[in-house]
């Protein structure tokens, strides 16, 4: 038994040392290029015309330094954005951003609305995408009217008639809607922060298979639209997390923190560099030649998700590289240190109608819509 457990700690202690000479490399560059993460961005904004930034959904962690980021570039002409382009809002409230971003008092009841109308059957209900709107409104209290930036709301209209089944829009078509969207906003000139999750801001060709079909449906995303229109005009960054399965993240029951990517490879080289928050480019780099294999898939699941000869119109290869899907990254914080974000009560009289619409009668009081929510999202945490 002694040999055992001395066999298991000796192969333990192996394995972590392998981990930590993996992840050395990753860590000198970052010890050599990284720069502070809000001015690394303000640098894009400088000299890009658009820059697309990629969140996880439903954490506390990514719309802080969201906020961080529009506070500073706002205090300057040449990284001031005209507009913020949002996921989490639907096309038929523009008019109702606009009063919200620009009304001399803030209307949360008008916020209230938008959440309700965000991309999913009940809506966004979540505090960090209010503090999103709240931020930009107080930074337009501080800005000349003609300085003031506008929120853009990307979601199409069909979404919410396919959530009441009086439309087929599927919601394969939000990533071309996005898109046409953001090439009206270069076109006329404006400085955009594209805004959005991952799967959208980054240059990817995104792939499913149809229920009963044998064959994969491939479009691109947003990102890798507006990147291959406007290849000098748009630059794409990646905010750190840890490795989201599709309904969040999910706990390693043997660590008890969530699942790092590529078992924590990379992980360790921002601890290795002070787990100091960063920003840096992959271009032609160590970090530009993690493959999306590493970068996304859970243990264990290699073969499942990115087999070595993908057939039937697969788009997801092991050969794709992180470069190719974005331009840097920026590191807030330790993803072992995430929390799940906050659930708000978005459901007025007339919205709780909607939901019980749409769950089928099941649904009928803002709690029981609430912990519906935090079933399919059980990392954010219900109201106080």
């Amino acid at each position: 038994m002694r040999f055992i457990i001395t066999a298991v700690l000796a192969m333990t202690a192996s394995s972590q040392m392998a981990a930590q000479n993996d992840s050395q490399a990753y860590s000198d560059y970052l010890k050599e290029h990284a720069e502070e993460p809000v001015g690394y961005v303000l640098s894009k904004l400088k000299d890009y015309r658009l820059v697309a930034i990629g969140e996880d959904h439903w954490i506390a962690d990514h719309t802080p330094f969201l906020c961080e980021v529009l506070r500073e570039a706002a205090a300057h002409d040449d990284t001031r954005p005209d507009i913020v382009a949002l996921e989490f809002g639907n096309e038929i409230d523009q008019k109702t951003a606009n009063y919200v971003t620009h009304s001399p008092i803030f209307a949360p009841d008008s916020v209230v609305k938008i959440l309700q109308h965000a991309p999913d059957v009940y809506g966004n209900p979540f505090k960090e995408y209010f503090d999103v709107f709240k931020c930009i409104w107080e930074i337009n209290q501080t800005l000349p009217e003609e300085d003031k930036i506008y929120i853009g709301l990307l979601d199409p209209a069909g979404v919410q008639d396919s959530f009441n089944k009086t439309s087929i829009q599927r919601g394969r078509d939000r990533d071309m809607s996005m898109y046409e969207k953001l090439r009206v906003y270069l076109m006329k000139g404006n400085k955009v922060i594209f805004y959005a999750g991952q799967a959208h801001t980054q240059r990817q060709i995104r792939g499913y298979m149809p229920r009963n079909r044998d064959f994969y449906y491939n479009y691109p995303s947003a990102g890798f639209l507006i990147k291959s229109s406007y290849p000098n005009d748009v630059y794409t960054i990646d905010l750190w997390s840890p490795i989201n399965m599709g309904l969040g993240y999910e706990r390693n029951p043997q660590t008890g923190t969530w699942y790092e990517k590529s078992e924590g490879k990379f992980d360790k080289a921002f601890e290795a560099n002070g787990n100091k928050p960063c920003g840096f480019d992959i271009r032609n780099t160590i970090w530009g030649d993690i493959t999306m294999m590493e970068y996304f898939c859970p243990p264990g699941k290699g073969d499942e998700y990115y087999p070595s000869h993908p057939k039937d119109g697969n788009p997801y290869t092991r050969e794709v590289l992180l470069s190719q899907l974005v331009d840097g990254i920026v590191f807030v914080k330790p993803s072992s240190s995430f929390t799940g974000g906050t659930l708000i009560n978005i459901y007025t009289p007339d919205f709780v109608e909607v939901c019980r619409q749409r769950s089928g009668g099941k649904l009928t009081t803002p709690e029981s819509i609430l912990r519906r929510v935090n079933e399919w999202h059980p990392l954010m945490r219900m109201p106080e």
